[in-house]
């Protein structure tokens, strides 16, 4: 009998998710530090799901009812898993981007000739007060232009809701496969479960009652505090956990760097996964390296693929395409099975314990892809462009999920984003002046992945597997966490931005980021590129390293490597990550070796410790920077 969804639950989980979406534009903004909501982590929500399970464990203690199950502790981590994927590399691009389109056109990059005729004002803030407010601040006693936002918040909150419904309907399909039948290990749903389990003899769950865990813990805590004291007290000494190297005729900087939340879920992975993780890296770091010193090159760095060069780039991409074509094939009965029973024609196969039954799955996938497509038609975007784009941004949004649930890969994002594949694919001419305008405006929302509703879901459904929760129940609360996580962070948005100035942030996210899309545009309508041929050889040339890749692991029990490692590439921040892969592979492979399955079944909890108190102690810093007015300590990748 699964445990039921409450309403309780789901006010706390809004709650949740309202701090969350506030609180993660508040801290990148005013206090400048770690993003915890930027990353398929969801730091953000460990964070706070940490903090709740010890309000939860005293309440308990006090002897009244008011403590939430474990079943409630599963609703609100799912919900704020989701929420997480909102803010910063989320509702923030998007929305920074828009009045930025105006804000930083000037005459000599022409955007007012190029772009302008072509947008679609009703998907734009207008007005000098509304746009040059936005990024300057209003003067005192001004009132907030929220009228001016009206039009294009009609406009966009239904296609982002039916984006995220189109990815969630594509999980919950495939929901059984990678759980029950693949049995994908879903490294990031591990230390939410141990979180929210309970025991009648204590009121705390055993993760806290082991003292391991807390060791490990300690760690991140305790060398984080240390370097966050040091901002403010310079006699302290700093432990620096960041080793750059330069190589290759000092043309590649390698980041050698100590990730302590990357080493706690990296030690929970399988050999062979963690190896992948670090060894295609170093493969792709090379390559990288001989192109530079030799010249040997297809031209400039792609958007979001730096530090790998074209060649790692699209080699990565055909790898990423390849590995879930290789997937799907090998599901393919099942993908028959449940469209059988979508249409009626399999009345033996049971649905009822998924989140929507496969016919309303099928029907939630097929109206909410349509609606997209026309709305990014209206946008501009011609009808052929427009399918290929789709075909691609379906593909890494897929694929990264996939991988996420493979091997709870902390940070990670496309190797090429798929606006470049769409202009490789039918050359920047054809997709044309308007085209290319609408194109530049995806970046919003499918340019930088680094999160995502879709990754976040799947972990939340393999929780309610963990926890017995009623599934059937779950999707209402996900879109009401969705809604409330997206208001709430672009009313924090445009609070802080009204009021104080967007650029005075001194971020990425309100300064570079509006310019980028639009100048990354104008290079393809001024020197217009037809068919990517090279490119898409080495895409070719990927997905055949990744076929071979899968073949050798398919039937050569000796072979070492997971091909999943290669469809990463070298991209930031997972080319950030490899030497903390390294290290976890390295620690686990010598207590499995040295110390037995039992030794290393009891050390888990104290690499969960490690991932854990890497974002607790980042947490507490943020509040500790606010306070005492300072800021930029940063303990996570940003």
């Amino acid at each position: 009998m699964r445990e039921n969804i409450t309403l309780r639950a789901v006010i706390v989980g809004l709650i949740a998710c309202f701090i969350i979406g506030a609180g993660e534009v508040f801290s990148s903004l005013v206090v400048r530090d770690s993003f915890l909501c930027s990353d398929f982590s969801t730091g953000g929500a460990i964070a706070l799901l940490f903090f709740l399970v010890l309000l939860n464990a005293f309440i308990r203690l006090s002897g009244r009812n008011w403590g939430l199950s474990p079943a409630e502790l599963t609703t609100v981590t799912i919900m704020m898993l989701v929420g997480c994927a909102l803010p910063s590399w989320g509702v923030m691009l998007l929305f920074t981007l828009l009045p930025g389109a105006y804000y930083y056109a000037l005459p000599t990059n022409r955007w007012s000739t190029l772009f302008h005729p072509y947008f679609k004002k009703w998907l734009f803030p207008q007005g000098e007060k509304a746009i040059t407010g936005f990024f300057e601040g209003l003067a005192p006693g001004q009132a907030i232009p929220w009228s001016a936002w009206t039009k294009p918040l009609i406009a966009w909150v239904p296609f982002i809701l039916a984006f995220y419904l189109l990815t969630i309907s594509i999980v919950i399909l495939l929901r059984k496969r990678w759980v029950e039948e693949e049995k994908l290990l879903f490294p990031l749903a591990i230390l939410p479960t141990e979180m929210t389990k309970q025991e009648k003899n204590s009121p705390f769950p055993a993760l806290f009652r082991n003292k391991l865990a807390w060791f490990g813990f300690a760690v991140p805590f305790l060398i984080n505090s240390l370097n966050g004291l040091h901002s403010y007290f310079h006699f302290l000494p700093q432990i620096n956990l960041f080793f750059p190297l330069t190589l290759f005729r000092k043309t590649i900087n390698v980041p050698v760097r100590i990730l302590f939340e990357v080493i706690g879920i990296a030690y929970l992975l399988t050999k062979d996964v963690s190896l992948s993780l670090w060894f295609f890296p170093l493969i792709f770091l090379l390559e990288t390296g001989i192109g530079n010193i030799t010249g040997f090159s297809l031209g400039a760095l792609e958007p979001f693929s730096w530090p790998g060069n074209q060649i790692v780039s699209y080699q990565a991409i055909g790898g990423m395409i390849a590995y879930l074509f290789l997937s799907l094939f090998t599901s393919r009965k099942y993908l028959k099975r449940i469209f059988l029973k979508a249409i009626g024609k399999r009345e033996d196969i049971d649905d009822s314990q998924e989140a929507l039954s496969y016919r309303s799955a099928f029907l939630l996938l097929f109206v909410s892809g349509l609606f997209v497509f026309f709305w990014i038609l209206t946008s501009g975007l011609p009808p052929l462009a427009t399918i290929i784009f789709l075909f691609f941004t379906l593909i890494i949004f897929t694929t990264l999920t996939r991988i996420v649930a493979q091997t709870g890969l902390p940070y990670g994002r496309t190797p090429v984003i798929p606006q470049v594949l769409t202009v490789r694919t039918l050359g920047s001419e054809a997709i044309g002046n308007q085209g290319m305008a609408s194109l530049g405006l995806t970046y919003g929302w499918a340019s930088d992945i680094r999160t995502s509703v879709m990754a976040s879901t799947a972990n939340g459904l393999k929780l309610t597997d963990n926890q017995n929760l009623n599934r059937r129940k779950i999707l209402f609360p996900v879109i009401l966490a969705i809604l409330v996580s997206l208001f709430a962070s672009l009313f924090a948005l445009l609070l802080f931005s009204y009021r104080t100035g967007a650029i005075n942030s001194g971020t990425w996210q309100t300064s570079s980021w509006p310019t980028y899309p639009w100048n990354w545009a104008k290079e393809y309508i001024l020197h217009p590129e037809g068919f990517g041929k090279a490119q898409f050889g080495f895409i070719g040339l990927g997905m055949g390293v990744m076929f071979l890749l899968t073949f050798f692991r398919n039937y050569f029990l000796w072979w070492p490597l997971h091909p999943v490692g290669f469809a990463l590439g070298f991209g930031s921040p997972a080319s950030q990550c490899w030497f903390s892969f390294f290290l976890a592979w390295l620690i686990k492979s010598l207590i499995l070796k040295y110390g037995g399955s039992t030794i290393y079944k009891n050390s888990k909890h104290f690499f969960l410790g490690l991932f854990l108190g890497a974002f607790v102690s980042q947490a507490v810093w943020i509040v500790i920077d606010y306070l005492a007015r300072g800021g930029g300590n940063r303990f996570l990748i940003s």
